[in-house]
This record gives structure tokens, C-alpha cells and sequence, in this order.
């Protein structure tokens, strides 16, 4: 069975809307943003997963391959033994396994780098076979603010270690970069809406190399967004 992507029409925002659905070789998973300020439900085939209650947009971002999956709560607060800092972001990956989406089958997708306040690390999430990629698109470079960020992480066993950062050079504030991804074998795009670009990467020897990049300008531009 081909997977089968549905986009929900959303509903009045002060009652509630519908995020996405996806359907994948007879699994779903539907998400629920009770409010655009609350909290959000992810139901995985009858097994509801531990909530992160508050602001944190758990269930933004999610995409399912196989047996795993992964949901991104890009607005997370992390508190690192000082004070709480805002909109970090956090990432999992749940396997199911015995038929079973567990709560004991999640695996929080941890960067080598501690990560910063609005960085919204799983803003954007992918997953295929091996590789799990997240988006940080608010994470700053060294001399602007929002450049943006993609991490690319890979299975080894029972694990999911981080393989790779990318980064874009721009002298852009608000970039983006991250904001949107997809990953397909070894194949990966990038998107950075506030350049109205998309970067396309490949993986090669182990490395995840930058093949091409398609920019669109003038009047059509914004239409494009």
C-alpha cells in the first residue's frame, strides 16, 4: 500500500483544529492541537502518548516510516539547572514493536551541541529507513539571529545518534534555514522560506553533501510561500 498524505481543514482556532494525518501501510496517526496555546495529543493506532503539557506544540511535526516514527514539540522549554530557556524544542522517535506503539519505545533524539532558546529544534521532522532528520530554523549563527539549522541522525541498533549538522551561510537574520524537510533514501531537501530557497543533499562516503540549490526571485516569490 502507497502512503497517502491528508490535509485537514482547520477548524476555529479558539475551539480547537485538526493539524494532519498521515496513513502508511495501515497505520495512522492523527494530531489534535486542543488549542493554538495548549497542549497537543498524538494517537498512534489506538495508544495515546505521554503529553508534554504547556506551550510546547507536541505533535507539530510528525512522519512515520515502517515501524518508527517521530513528533517533534518545536516550542519546548528546556531547563539545563538554570533558568528555563524558551522554545529550544524537543524530538522522539517511537518504534512499535509486538504491534505495540509503547510508551516504553520512545527515544529522545539528543544533539551534540546543547541546543539554545528558540532555536525550535522539530519544527520540521522526517524519518526514512536509517535517518531521522529535525529542523532548527530559529537556531542563530554567529553574527545573525534565525540562519537556521538541520540535524541528521541515524539508527544504529537500538540507538539514534547524531551523524551530521548542516548549516547555510547567509548574511540573512530570519532565514530559516530547516524550516521545512523532507528525507527520502539518500536523498534530502531543505527549505528556507525567508530566502525562498530549497537546498537539495545527497549522501555520499558518509557525508551528507549539498548537490544543488533552486532560489526563486521577483513577483513570484511571495505567491511561492
Amino acid at each position: 500500500m502507497k502512503s497517502v498524505f491528508m490535509s485537514c481543514a482547520d477548524q476555529n482556532r479558539s475551539t480547537g483544529h485538526y493539524r494532519i494525518l498521515f496513513i502508511e501501510s495501515f497505520f495512522i496517526i492523527i494530531l489534535f492541537a486542543i488549542t493554538p496555546q495548549t497542549m497537543a495529543a498524538i494517537w498512534l493506532e489506538g495508544k495515546t502518548a505521554p503529553v508534554v503539557s504547556g506551550n510546547s506544540y507536541y505533535g507539530y511535526s510528525v512522519d512515520i516510516n515502517g515501524n518508527y516514527a517521530i513528533v517533534g514539540a518545536h516550542l519546548h522549554d528546556v531547563d539545563y539547572g538554570g533558568p528555563s530557556l524558551p522554545d529550544v524544542g524537543r524530538v522522539w522517535i517511537i518504534e512499535k514493536t509486538n504491534g505495540i506503539w509503547a510508551d516504553s519505545n520512545y527515544f529522545e533524539l539528543i544533539r551534540d551541541d546543547p541546543g539554545s532558546e528558540f532555536d525550535k529544534f522539530g519544527k520540521s521532522v522526517s524519518i526514512s529507513g536509517n535517518y531521522a532528520v529535525v529542523g532548527a530554523p530559529g537556531q542563530d549563527s554567529n553574527t545573525n539571529i534565525g540562519t537556521g539549522a538541520v540535524y541528521i541522525f541515524n539508527r544504529s541498533g537500538d540507538s539514534w545518534n547524531e551523524m551530521q549538522q548542516i548549516k547555510v551561510y547567509t548574511t540573512s537574520t530570519e532565514a530559516q534555514f530547516g524550516h521545512a524537510i523532507d528525507i527520502y533514501g539518500n536523498y534530502l531537501i531543505v527549505g528556507t522560506p525567508h530566502k525562498h530557497t530549497v537546498h537539495f543533499y545527497e549522501l555520499e562516503g558518509g557525508t551528507w553533501t549539498l548537490k544543488d540549490a533552486r532560489t526563486v526571485s521577483g513577483i513570484l516569490a511571495p505567491l511561492l510561500l
